[in-house]
């Protein structure tokens, strides 16, 4: 949705990483907020997510398992195309409950927005 120079969403992500035998995978939603002047096609935006991670490290471990996750995220969005955006950077931070785990990343990649589906605002 689009309030002034805001955008509103909700973003659904799914990441997975693996190093040797150990596996770190998470996947969830939240809501999204960016600003977008319409002058420059860059978007700065932030966002909270919840969803599950999953974790096996290498020769098993107690920790092995699947336990809630969040992240705080925050980053800039190039648009290149209509509904495709380059992630110039992203930072997140994280926790998995259960675990003193706190994951922390800065990344870039490619995004595609998918159009609204559900209830269009006026």
């Amino acid at each position: 949705g689009r309030l002034a120079i805001l955008s509103a969403g909700v973003d659904l992500r799914g990441s997975f990483a693996k190093s040797g035998g150990t596996s770190f995978n998470t996947g969830s939603i939240g809501p999204r907020i960016a600003l977008n002047t319409h002058i420059v096609p860059i978007q700065p935006y932030v966002e909270a997510t919840v969803g599950l991670a999953n974790i096996n490290v290498a020769g098993g471990s107690p920790s092995n398992g699947t336990n809630f996750e969040y992240q705080l995220l925050g980053g800039l969005d190039f648009t290149i195309f209509p509904r495709i955006d380059w992630r110039l950077a992203e930072y997140s931070y994280g926790g998995v409950s259960a675990q003193n785990l706190h994951p922390r990343s800065l990344s870039t990649g490619i995004v595609l927005r998918l159009p609204r589906l559900l209830l269009p605002l006026p």
